[in-house]
């Protein structure tokens, strides 16, 4: 994980990267977990925040996994 976030820093964004993942597969429900699902998702996150990832996450998800 990312070495300069505290540790409070590091749980919260854990936090919210489970909250973004349920939230497209549950979305999709077609889909399973897919190996580096998470990194994609946290590379969003990151950039993003967690209020305007969302679409973008879910437009790759549409577009990639299948």
């Amino acid at each position: 994980f990312i070495k300069d976030y505290s540790d409070s820093d590091r749980i919260e964004l854990q936090e919210e990267l489970i909250v973004v993942v349920i939230k497209m597969l549950i979305k999709h429900d077609y889909l399973n977990y897919y190996q580096g699902y998470h990194d994609i998702c946290l590379t969003f996150l990151l950039v993003l925040g967690a209020d305007l990832c969302l679409p973008f996450i879910d437009t790759i998800t549409k577009s990639h996994f299948k």
